[in-house]
């Protein structure tokens, strides 16, 4: 089965539903840790109910993978365009992020699931990325992994993943240093391809999603760039096809972006 088969048809999840499947998760797990005689069980509990709870939790577990594996496309995409290889590598990659993250998740702490997958899936990818281009040195990988902390216990405290400005503000270190290390993949705004790829693969009608918000060259940039209609295509190659410069259209993919994140933004603060 194909990646996309198997996200097709996916339900975009709000916060109530994906700490509902995490409590299923957590119960599923507390199941079978009885049934292999880990644990006692405190209340009493015949064989049959703990494997029904056992089920629902790995169903939960799946419903997660399902939501989820647009956001590892999305990133593998971007990052096989970036660094012109396989994006199979970087797809595996971002789902060693994804299944970090669905065991290491704690609801309690208020983040919401899909914004420390994100982390995770990236921070795979990064480093997947430094792998393949052969740019792995021990001093800059521990570097790395201390900027990572960083980035995920601001993620947690903030529900949102911080800017390099915060991170480096936390380190107290300079901006560059924290950039270098973070590894990413690609320049983009995270608020933005995080809801924008849920959208697009989970709505029968990708338009009623924030693309439909741009009309005209700014759509089609952004179309053309994020691989809405097919691989994702560099700045060179979409200017070539609409027959602009790599500066103009640079610049009409910034402001388009710039229009949806305002848009975002009014939506989170309503």
């Amino acid at each position: 089965m194909r990646y996309t088969e198997f996200i097709d048809g996916a339900v975009a999840l709000d916060s109530a539903q994906e700490r509902e499947l995490f409590r299923k998760l957590d119960a599923g797990a507390i199941a079978d840790a009885v049934l292999e005689g880990y644990f006692v069980a405190a209340v009493p509990a015949s064989e049959t109910e703990l494997r029904k709870i056992s089920d629902d939790g790995a169903a939960a577990r799946q419903v997660l993978w399902r939501y989820m594996l647009a956001l590892v496309l999305t990133q593998a995409r971007q990052a096989a365009v970036t660094y012109r290889c396989s994006v199979e590598d970087f797809i595996q990659a971002g789902c060693i992020g994804l299944g970090e993250a669905i065991d290491r998740y704690d609801e309690r702490r208020g983040a919401r699931f899909s914004t420390v997958a994100w982390t995770w899936i990236r921070r795979r990818i990064g480093e997947e990325a430094v792998r393949l281009s052969g740019a792995r040195s021990r001093a800059v990988m521990r570097e790395a992994a201390e900027v990572a902390r960083v980035e995920e216990e601001l993620t947690a405290r903030w529900q949102r993943v911080p800017s390099s400005n915060a991170i480096a503000a936390q380190m107290g270190k300079d901006v560059m240093w924290v950039e270098k290390r973070r590894v990413e993949c690609w320049e983009v705004e995270t608020s933005f391809f995080e809801q924008m790829a849920v959208v697009h693969t989970c709505c029968d009608e990708p338009e009623s999603g924030l693309i439909s918000l741009l009309t005209g060259q700014e759509r089609r940039i952004v179309e053309m760039r994020h691989g809405f209609h097919g691989e994702p295509m560099t700045i060179t190659a979409v200017a070539d096809k609409l027959g602009l410069s790599a500066s103009n259209a640079r610049r009409i993919e910034h402001r388009a972006l710039a229009r949806l994140r305002r848009h975002l933004q009014r939506v989170v603060a309503a």
